[in-house]
């Protein structure tokens, strides 16, 4: 483990210091997100903007999905929460600049209620 990692997870929260390997740390105008793959899976957390990483995370949810968009790179992540689906995209090839990045999408039982662009950080 490099010395980066050993920094951060002394100062993260503890209930969630320990994982096997970042995928991504993103933010929005409102969140802070982090994926993570972890022993229980894979795992998303985020707090609210202010809130610092050391302070319990406003969410927590484990189980997620990961899948592969295409040949030319890109992922999705999916977590599901009762009836919420939160969907962290990371679109690599697109027709202009705007539809490429990182985004949130929120669905309740399967229809989007919001979608936000994220801005990685890590």
């Amino acid at each position: 483990m490099n010395q980066i990692t050993k920094k951060i997870q002394s100062q993260i929260y503890p209930g969630i210091n320990a994982w096997k390997e970042n995928i991504i740390v993103c933010k929005s105008a409102k969140l802070l997100i982090r994926i993570d793959w972890t022993d229980k899976g894979l795992r998303y957390v985020s707090w609210s903007k202010g809130r610092p990483t050391s302070e319990k995370p406003d969410m927590i949810l484990y189980n997620g999905i990961a899948e592969a968009q295409g040949t030319m790179g890109g992922w999705t992540w999916t977590f599901k929460n009762g009836d919420w689906t939160y969907e962290v995209d990371d679109v690599e090839m697109c027709e202009t600049d705007d539809q490429c990045g990182y985004s949130l999408r929120l669905l309740f039982k399967g229809i989007e209620k919001s979608s936000v662009r994220l801005q990685e950080i890590k």
